[in-house]
């Protein structure tokens, strides 16, 4: 009439031919205190506990053949010690309870074959390879609902699982590892996202277009390599300046019309360092130039420039460059006297 394992382990079979039907009804059975109490009864063991703990070798011993058993097959396992990937997969195909165990293996290769066939095994998991993609990350994650532990250094991989990876949660570990972005594209906020969650160096192209959006993105670390495109119709250049402090890779312009002051003009379209994309563009030029700055202006850009010459005097007024011949300039000749 007992059900507790406890006692039903002390039946005795002094001559081994002892035929007794037994229920184990503890909520918490050890595979040692089933496989014992089975080599007593000889008859059906009823096993109605929710959980059954022990090793990887006695569970898989019990579930493969269950003789003598009744009842298997729904229980929570908890697994003492370290199993493979291996072992776990076999155990899942034991039971439909959620597995509690701690995996040995910790390349990823291996790692991404763990199965969990019920979505509900609660595995501890380290990952220790230097570098790994972003998408492995994440089928890892997936399987266990205990703690996955990351310790490379490296993350590539497609834009979008990279940042699934950084912040969908469950992962530990992760927090100064360089991101190189290998495809696809990050918005802004995506980006920020992900810059956020790492002090290593991110590499990766922005979809993002407009000015507005693209000078929002962080830099927290001072050393992300984005590549970005703007293009707005129209852009200041103090825009593209902000951006292109923030990218360090490449920022082309797409815009058909730059605005914004000489000085700043001038200095981008000098070195034009980091950017790709200018030649072309109108300037709508803030302020008022001087005929010298004009003509430097001119010399950068084939597109028309829109400006006011402060300028007043007839001998420089006529000194103004128009290469393209399409400059509108306002202009006032202030000679007392002029021909």
């Amino acid at each position: 009439s007992e059900g507790d394992a406890a006692t039903l382990k002390t039946l005795t079979d002094d001559n081994n031919n002892n035929v007794y039907t037994a229920t184990i009804t503890d909520a918490i059975a050890s595979v040692a205190n089933i496989n014992t109490i089975n080599a007593i009864t000889d008859g059906t063991l009823t096993i109605n506990s929710t959980t059954v703990t022990g090793s990887y070798s006695d569970l898989n011993t019990l579930y493969s053949n269950k003789v003598g058993t009744a009842g298997l097959g729904g229980e929570d396992f908890t697994v003492s010690g370290t199993i493979t990937v291996a072992e776990a997969n076999a155990l899942d195909d034991h039971t439909t309870g959620a597995i509690t165990a701690t995996i040995s293996e910790e390349d990823a290769a291996t790692l991404i074959g763990l199965t969990d066939d019920n979505a509900n095994n609660v595995l501890t998991i380290s990952l220790t390879d230097a570098t790994v993609d972003a998408a492995n990350l994440n089928t890892i994650n997936g399987i266990t609902a205990g703690t996955f532990t990351v310790s490379s250094t490296t993350v590539n991989g497609a834009a979008g699982a990279i940042h699934t990876a950084y912040t969908a949660g469950g992962i530990t570990g992760l927090g100064n590892e360089t991101v190189t972005a290998t495809s696809g594209t990050l918005t802004v906020t995506q980006a920020n996202a992900v810059d956020d969650a790492t002090s290593g160096v991110i590499t990766a192209t922005i979809s993002t277009g407009d000015a507005t959006t693209l000078k929002t993105l962080t830099d927290d670390n001072s050393n992300n390599v984005y590549t970005a495109t703007i293009t707005d119709a129209s852009v200041s250049v103090s825009d593209i300046n902000t951006i292109n402090a923030i990218t360090d890779g490449t920022l082309t312009i797409n815009s058909n019309t730059v605005t914004g002051s000489y000085g700043d003009l001038n200095t981008l379209y000098s070195s034009k360092a980091g950017t790709a994309g200018l030649a072309d563009e109108a300037f709508t030029v803030s302020g008022t130039i001087t005929v010298t700055e004009a003509n430097a202006l001119d010399d950068h850009t084939t597109g028309a420039i829109t400006a006011t010459i402060s300028t007043g005097d007839a001998t420089t007024l006529k000194t103004l460059t128009d290469d393209n011949s399409n400059n509108v300039y306002t202009a006032t000749i202030t000679d007392a006297s002029v021909s």
